[in-house]
């Protein structure tokens, strides 16, 4: 046996030098002609197959043809009608079959040998690749004999290098599969694709008949890939295959389309060893806000400045009052400056701040609280009076911060824990749901109302609101322009009282200056001589009197 070996070797290492050398180079086929042979049927290529090797991509396969990819070797030496091989090519260019039928002559082994076939794709080397075949069992005259068989061999050599002499030494190679043809006779094709692992960086196959009567119409080397594509905006990369004939279902990262987002399980991909994806019904990514959905649903388009999208895969709106957009693809408008709106309010228009509080007074008081009463502003900056809240404030003298005591929704407010004994200012600011958005000292400014200063001592409070502080000094102003009115009055009756005196006192003049009471006064009381008398007790008489006191 290894003697005809190297007798077929020697024989065969010129012809090989003319076989194509390595596979694939299968991308850029040679036969343009895909019309069926006679006698065979056409089984479509692998769906999702990517070909390393295929039988229908050449010309010829086999001598006595110019240019043949594949070889055969005879060991047993019983080839009928002296042909150098029992395998032959039959049918045309491009759709040629090979068939051996060696049984008439004796013990048969007949083999034949593709061409070397590279397993590294875009430098990564295939773990695993399938193989489907395509043949038919031919008529077998001797049908039942140990001499027509129904099973034939694939066999592998796995080498990194092109050895054509090392292609044709049977004891290279490993069994990967038997296979088992119909009955004989029928012209039904029978196809079978399975998988087998590599280890080297490319192989060589070889099918081995043994007494068969067969005809092989294709054979392909392959590998599924589950194809590169975008449904519902996933993209779900090119992904290698599992094997045929694994069971496997690898699990794959997949992505979203530019400018789109995952939905539920949108990366929860399985490829399977047919090439085709599984993914859950749920499994979509959605454009991003600012981004809508083109009509076939595949890619996102950026909304047009003036314009927004709020909503994953909404639509373009035009931005809403007192906010606008320069730029494209946003999710809302930017407020014109001065107006604010809540994050939740993208879709509505931009409000101004609550202008402040009115009559800002103090009602109330204790030792370490005071209570405040003011009314509501005026405007409310666009935004509902049921969103008003009023902020009370405080800050002690000295001091430079300012402490936040109370909010409420009222226009009553308690501010709490002072200190007896310390001046206070106080405030009210109004807020409405924005407010939060508007930095400190513009809300100082903006939603202020009036400042009271207040000053706690011995244990109540005894300062006043500057407002208060004035109507006690127009008090004290009406009180002394009272005062001096009263003082205008009495001096006035003091000189009438005097004017009226100088009337009583008049000389009589046969008493030659002696003063003559006058009788209107009730009572005349004599000062220096201690004589007291009325106008009746004198009875016509006049006394001599100095300074009298009149007693009203």
């Amino acid at each position: 046996m290894s003697k005809m070996i190297a007798i077929a070797n020697l024989l065969l290492v010129g012809v090989l030098t003319m076989v194509a050398g390595q596979a694939p180079g299968d991308e850029q086929e040679f036969c343009t002609v895909s019309l069926p042979a006679l006698g065979r049927n056409i089984v479509e290529d692998p769906p999702n197959g990517r070909i390393l090797m295929d039988s229908s991509h050449y010309n010829r396969l086999l001598l006595p043809y110019s240019n043949p990819v594949w070889q055969a070797v005879d060991l047993d030496d019983n080839n009928p009608d002296g042909l150098q091989s029992s395998w032959v090519e039959q049918g045309t260019n491009c759709e040629s079959a090979v068939t051996v039928c060696g049984w008439p002559g004796g013990a048969q082994d007949n083999w034949f040998f593709t061409q070397h076939i590279n397993r590294t794709v875009g430098g990564y080397p295939l773990q695993q690749v399938s193989v489907q075949i395509e043949y038919q069992q031919n008529i077998c005259p001797d049908e039942g004999s140990t001499r027509c068989r129904r099973t034939f061999d694939l066999l592998k050599y796995e080498t990194s290098t092109v050895d054509p002499v090392a292609a044709i030494d049977t004891g290279n190679y490993a069994l990967i599969r038997t296979l088992t043809t119909q009955v004989s006779g029928t012209t039904t094709t029978t196809t079978e694709q399975f998988g087998f692992s590599t280890n080297e960086s490319g192989f060589y196959l070889a099918i081995r008949d043994r007494g068969t009567c067969i005809l092989i119409s294709r054979l392909i080397v392959f590998y599924n890939t589950c194809p590169g594509e975008t449904v519902n905006l996933v993209v779900r990369p090119e992904t290698i295959a599992p094997t045929v004939g694994s069971g496997i279902q690898l699990n794959v990262n997949a992505s979203c389309f530019a400018n789109s987002s995952p939905v539920g399980d949108a990366f929860s991909l399985k490829c399977l060893e047919s090439g085709n994806w599984v993914a859950l019904p749920s499994s979509r990514c959605v454009c991003n806000t600012g981004f809508i959905p083109t009509m076939n649903g595949e890619n996102c388009l950026s909304c047009d400045p003036g314009f927004y999208a709020s909503v994953a895969n909404g639509e373009c709106l035009t931005c809403p009052s007192n906010s606008n957009s320069t730029a494209s693809g946003l999710a809302e408008c930017p407020c014109d400056d001065g107006y604010y709106r809540t994050p939740q309010e993208v879709d509505l228009p931009c409000t101004l701040p609550p202008s402040p509080p009115l009559n800002v007074r103090v009602v109330d008081m204790s030792s370490t609280t005071l209570t405040l009463a003011w009314e509501e502003p005026v405007s409310t900056g666009g935004r509902g009076r049921d969103e008003l809240r009023y902020n009370l404030w405080f800050r002690a003298a000295g001091e430079t911060n300012i402490t936040l005591s109370n909010t409420v929704t009222t226009t009553v407010g308690l501010i709490g824990g002072l200190t007896p004994g310390t001046v206070y200012t106080v405030f009210v600011t109004s807020e409405t749901d924005i407010t939060d958005l508007i930095p400190m000292e513009e809300v100082f400014i903006l939603a202020r109302g009036d400042t009271r200063m207040v000053v706690v001592t011995s244990g109540v409070v005894v300062g006043l609101a500057v407002s208060v502080v004035a109507v006690v000094i127009a008090a004290i102003a009406v009180i002394s322009i009272v005062i001096c009115i009263a003082c205008v009055y009495y001096k006035k009756r003091v000189r009438k009282l005097e004017s009226e005196l100088k009337e009583v006192q008049m000389v009589h003049p046969s008493h030659g200056g002696a003063t003559q009471p006058n009788p209107s006064y009730g009572q005349v009381t004599q000062l220096n001589d201690g004589i007291v008398g009325t106008d009746s007790s004198l009875d016509g008489q006049y006394e001599t009197v100095k300074d009298y006191e009149v007693v009203v």
